[in-house]
């Protein structure tokens, strides 16, 4: 296998050198229209959903990223785009080129297949003279085959008003083989706080489009994309605050299709292309050899609006994706299943006391029949967010003591800046629940997680402030928690 490891100067390095990448060579590709006048690539690149044979490649051209349009042409773009084994894209492998539209943000959607399992890739993009930063890339494991670890990086909810992404820098230097963001990638609101969205609240296609441009333009996050493929799931904020996709209203089904639609053309996840409006299925499985299977989730297209929590008609997941789900749990093989999904399956509520409908705490009558599924696996890690907090917990079946499985929630990478002192405390007290061991909200940060085929090694990182860039970045708490007992051991 080549070598994965990519440091934080050679990332840096990638990102400001890309320009002087002299382009690939892509015989058939078209010239770019010559209303196209400089670099098209000020959004960086992203790749995810790897398998044991490819991944899913993404950029979106944008000369001014702010602009509207991204202060594109409205002509037909030809993108080119390699792939290699070595960072000097000297032994190439693969090389195509599609021609985007303005109609999908001149977004790019490559779907590469055909290259071996468990080997680690670069890519990069091409338009004319004009070449992309480096990306680096991996398949995954074929499945039986033997891995002995898995560094898995959780992250969410990174609300740009609320403070600076110095959490991504330091997920970059730790060298994930994947990042799985679990929701709110962007943030429809509008306003301004430690810093200020651009545009009021972004309610059709061409607001949202500049609320991910605006987002994606950061560079630590393009670094953050650029140094292992990703697994997506979405929450709420990608369309609006507590939405739930079964509102049958249609003002509210054509803002959620615009907002579906422009995740999908910055995001790499598996699915049709191009996107077309109205539902489409998010949920996937991801295999990792004999080590993990990871099964992602959607906690918002398919679920019932407010209600009663203890309804047994009450859904999260819809019932075919339950369905699957539940079968995927039960009847998987690998080590670990590994749930990436948006909410806190942990009981919250002390006691029924408080009962946020919005989360699996309102829906009583599933998430037991969820939470009984992972029993019957084995060994299961829950990813989560949305709660602005790092929390550790081992959820149990109402009524019985035993854990079933090991959640993780990763924090927020800024999103309610450095915490508000009531809420801090609240969230502390979670800790004191029957299933949870750790909880904090007074740092912002994400959590690293090593998967060994017995333990999952966990370590929250957090950052002492966002309300000003580069902050020192430390090891809040560290965990080993033993698959199938769940025993848990703190680390020095």
């Amino acid at each position: 296998m080549h070598d994965p490891t990519l440091t934080r100067r050679e990332v840096l390095a990638l990102l400001a050198a890309a320009a002087c990448v002299p382009a690939p060579d892509l015989d058939d590709l078209p010239p770019p229209p010559a209303s196209l006048g400089d670099d098209p690539f000020r959004l960086g690149v992203t790749c995810g959903d790897p398998t044991p044979t490819g991944f899913v490649l993404g950029t979106r051209l944008a000369v001014d990223p702010l602009a509207p349009g991204g202060g594109m042409p409205p002509d037909p773009v030809s993108v080119g785009w390699e792939v290699a084994r070595d960072r000097a894209f000297e032994d190439v492998v693969v090389a195509s080129w599609t021609t985007v539209e303005a109609a999908q943000a001149h977004a790019v959607h490559a779907v590469i297949d055909g290259l071996a399992d468990h080997e680690v890739y670069f890519y990069r993009f091409v338009v004319g003279a004009w070449t992309s930063p480096v990306g680096r890339a991996r398949t995954a494991p074929a499945e039986g085959r033997t891995v002995d670890r898995l560094r898995l990086a959780i992250a969410s909810c990174q609300d740009f008003r609320d403070g600076h992404w110095t959490a991504w820098q330091d997920l970059v230097d730790h060298e994930p083989d994947l990042v799985l963001f679990v929701g709110d990638y962007i943030y429809e609101s509008g306003g301004a706080g430690v810093r200020a969205h651009l545009g009021g609240e972004a309610e059709d296609l061409e607001g949202y489009r500049q609320r991910y441009a605006q987002y994606r333009a950061e560079p630590t996050l393009q670094a953050a994309h650029a140094v292992a493929p990703w697994v997506v799931t979405w929450d709420d904020h990608e369309v609006d605050n507590d939405y739930a996709g079964t509102d049958p209203d249609p003002a509210a089904t054509a803002r959620r299709d615009a907002a579906w639609q422009a995740f999908r053309e910055h995001m790499p996840v598996r699915a049709p292309w191009p996107p077309e409006p109205g539902p489409f299925r998010l949920h996937r499985r991801l295999g990792w050899g004999t080590l993990a299977e990871l099964l992602v989730l959607d906690t918002r297209q398919h679920r019932s609006g407010p209600g009663d929590h203890d309804d047994p008609a009450r859904t999260m997941l819809g019932a075919a994706q339950r369905d699957w789900a539940f079968a995927q749990i039960e009847g998987g093989e690998a080590a670990w299943a590994v749930l990436v999904q948006s909410l806190v399956l942990s009981d919250l509520s002390f006691g029924g006391a408080i009962v946020h409908d919005d989360q699996w705490d309102g829906f009583a009558v599933e998430r037991r029949a969820l939470l009984e599924a992972c029993g019957r696996r084995g060994g299961v890690v829950v990813a989560s967010g949305d709660r602005h907090a790092s929390l550790l917990g081992r959820p149990f079946v109402p009524g019985s003591d035993d854990p079933v499985a090991v959640e993780v929630c990763g924090n927020s990478i800024s999103s309610d800046g450095d915490g508000e002192p009531a809420e801090i405390v609240v969230k502390a007290a979670w800790a004191n629940l029957d299933g949870v061991d750790h909880a904090q909200s007074r740092y912002r940060g994400w959590a690293l997680v090593d998967l060994l085929p017995e333990v999952a090694e966990i370590t929250f990182r957090a950052v002492e402030t966002v309300l000003e860039p580069g902050a020192e970045v430390f090891d809040l708490a560290r965990y080993r928690v033993a698959r199938g007992s769940y025993a848990l051991d703190e680390l020095s």
